[in-house]
């Protein structure tokens, strides 16, 4: 039995090829920046160089970091962790 796509089920057939399948959903929303006086990140051009040299952030956050931060670069919106990459005080500009 064909089971129609509905944000209201977790598996149904797909409405292109019919394959019946499980659909993850996830929540989609903003942070709002709460002090005032912050203003959006973005990575400057050497940004991915300060991250190699800040000697006290372990190898996996410095690449998870690079890698947000070229995801950043492309303008468009994308999924990620609610883990905020850029608290280190190191990676902020001066």
């Amino acid at each position: 039995m064909k089971k129609e796509p509905s944000v209201n089920e977790r598996a149904f057939n797909c409405p292109h090829c019919e394959a019946y399948t499980t659909q993850f959903w996830n929540k989609i929303y903003v942070s709002r920046i709460k002090n005032e006086r912050e203003c959006p990140f973005f990575p400057e051009e050497d940004f991915e160089e300060k991250v190699e040299a800040v000697d006290n952030l372990p190898d996996e956050e410095k690449n998870n970091l690079i890698e947000y931060c070229g995801k950043m670069r492309l303008k468009l919106v994308f999924v990620s962790d609610e883990k905020n990459y850029i608290d280190n005080p190191a990676l902020r500009s001066q």
